[in-house]
């Protein structure tokens, strides 16, 4: 009789080993999950950033070409600049055609910048930004 109880506890021990085992793995998985979701959503941020440092890039590219030839239209410019691996910059600077309504000569300009992913995938992150210039008076 006294060896079934042993046995019983024995049993009863692996058990509530077995269970908390069960339960820390549960736990360190959550906590890898989460640590995932947050190093791909500070990815995914610093992503944005850069876009939108490319499109300050972009605008300020467009007014030194403007100011180098009043003729300028706009292009399609790819800086050389140190990214995250994998991605590729894009400027897209491109005149738009003005509301002939509004009776002026101002130009508007849109720049579009993209970091275009070299992966399979083919992801894209984008961002614009539109600017008028102003015709200066004699």
């Amino acid at each position: 009789m006294k060896r079934d109880r042993t046995r019983m506890r024995s049993g009863a021990v692996l058990v509530a080993v077995l269970t908390c085992l069960l339960v820390a793995m549960a736990l360190v998985f959550a906590g890898m999950q989460s640590l995932v979701r947050v190093r791909q959503e500070t990815k995914n941020a610093r992503l944005i950033q850069q876009t939108q440092l490319l499109v300050d890039a972009g605008v300020s590219h467009a007014l030194k070409k403007l100011r180098a030839s009043g003729s300028y239209r706009g292009e399609i410019w790819k800086p050389k600049v140190a990214l995250l691996e994998g991605w590729i910059p894009i400027v897209e600077i491109r005149e738009e055609h003005a509301n002939k309504r509004e009776g002026t000569d101002d130009r508007i300009f849109t720049v579009v910048a993209k970091l275009q992913s070299n992966a399979i995938s083919m992801q894209a992150i984008q961002e614009s930004f539109q600017f008028r210039v102003y015709k200066s008076e004699p």
